[in-house]
């Protein structure tokens, strides 16, 4: 079966396109673009229309993307600006109207696991494990044992929140 990942997040829009065969997982095309879709989101609790629109568009040309690859199955999820955002029920439906896939808003819990999953799955891993997955809006700490999950930590800061509030000028001032 070949299907679709798309992770919408507050800083970049990741693809990835992959067959799964007898229990084994082929990666066959994985892209990213960043979008900064969580520019502006900690101060004003919104999503800048021109973030939108970047981010749309790269998730129409995604979408595109995966259905030429085959993909008969196209599953989008989004993190930390779209749980903080007072209109991400309007980039919502206008993602699903625009590439006919149904992006869905999981929690700090969910992203942690699938990103722990996603960091051991190619590695020998023994034991404890602690896998950090750093975002544009939130930063998950996820305790495991060898490849399961067992607790997450969601800090509510990521890149892009800590650019936006400590880097006032590019390059930076002393």
């Amino acid at each position: 079966m070949r299907a679709a990942a798309i992770d919408v997040g507050s800083y970049s829009v990741r693809l990835s396109v992959g067959e799964l065969q007898d229990g084994r997982l082929t990666i066959l095309h994985e892209e990213g673009t960043i979008t900064a879709l969580g520019s502006g989101v900690k101060e004003t609790g919104l999503l800048r229309e021109d973030r939108v629109e970047e981010t749309l568009r790269v998730l129409k040309r995604f979408a595109d993307k995966a259905r030429r690859l085959g993909a008969g199955r196209i599953e989008a999820v989004a993190t930390e600006a779209l749980r903080r955002a007072r209109n991400a029920p309007e980039f919502l439906r206008r993602a699903e109207e625009e590439t006919g896939i149904k992006v869905r808003v999981i929690s700090p819990e969910e992203e942690g696991f699938l990103a722990y999953r996603g960091a051991v799955y190619e590695l020998p891993v023994k034991g404890k494990v602690l896998a950090v997955d750093q975002g544009g809006g939130s930063t998950e700490l996820v305790t495991g044992v060898e490849r399961e999950p067992r607790r997450v930590r969601s800090l509510p800061f990521g890149i892009v929140s800590l650019t936006e509030g400590f880097l006032k000028s590019d390059p930076p001032t002393e």
